[in-house]
């Protein structure tokens, strides 16, 4: 699932109450080994570290072993990103 411009999640739930049932259940979704699903977020590096709203209920929501800063690329370049990012995470054939 990918949420791009992920940064307006922010800028509408301002508060920690409109964000609480989101946010946990985007955690209880991320820990669930039964379901076949993976998270692409794309955000502003200015808004990077309100991901750490996420924490506790996603481990390390900023960690380097799972953040990738992204540089411009063309729309074909973008596909390919994406499909061999699927193939790796087992998601594509």
């Amino acid at each position: 699932m990918i949420f791009d411009q992920f940064e307006e999640y922010f800028l509408t739930n301002r508060t920690a109450g409109s964000r609480a049932e989101f946010i946990e259940w985007l955690g209880h979704t991320v820990a669930d080994t039964d379901l076949s699903i993976a998270f692409l977020i794309g955000i502003r590096a200015d808004y990077f570290a309100q991901l750490q709203n996420f924490a506790p209920h996603i481990l390390e929501p900023t960690s380097t072993h799972t953040t990738y800063q992204l540089q411009n690329f063309d729309t074909e370049l973008a596909k390919q990103i994406l499909s061999e990012a699927a193939m790796n995470d087992g998601i594509a054939g």
